[in-house]
């Protein structure tokens, strides 16, 4: 439904631009082939899903990534302006890798600090941007 919903209302505002032909192409070509495009794809869907036997019922989600991943953005975007790049880099590779922290501190470890390295080489070596790193 959310296909069929976004390609209405993409055509919707592609009406306001000239079409065209398709060796003359206007603006407007584009946006509405695609949203056509997503209209047959929603439509297809819906016409699946009502032939569909009732699937089974979802698993409870496990919120524990998705925070960790959205804690070590929020973190990173603090970080990089207050602390540095670098310290910014292992703490969103740490955040990230909350999983493995346990069974391979190590390896979390070697990662964040080559990525770190890495990071810090190509923003202030290869980009020259002036970046605090420290």
């Amino acid at each position: 439904m959310l296909f069929i919903v976004i390609g209405a209302l993409a055509l919707i505002y592609a009406r306001h631009y000239t079409i065209g032909t398709v060796t003359r192409m206007g603006p407007g070509y584009f946006p509405s082939v695609l949203a056509i495009a997503l209209l047959l794809f929603g439509g297809i869907a819906v016409v699946q899903s009502l032939f569909q036997v009732a699937p089974a019922p979802l698993p409870r989600p496990n919120l524990r990534p998705l925070l960790a991943v959205t804690l070590g953005i929020i973190g990173f975007g603090v970080l990089v302006d207050t602390r540095g790049l670098l310290l910014a880099v292992v703490m969103l590779v740490v955040c990230v890798c909350h999983a493995r922290l346990r069974s391979r501190p190590l390896e979390v470890a070697a990662i964040a600090i080559s990525l770190a390295a890495i990071t810090g080489f190509l923003f202030t070596r290869v980009l020259i941007l002036p970046l605090r790193l420290i």
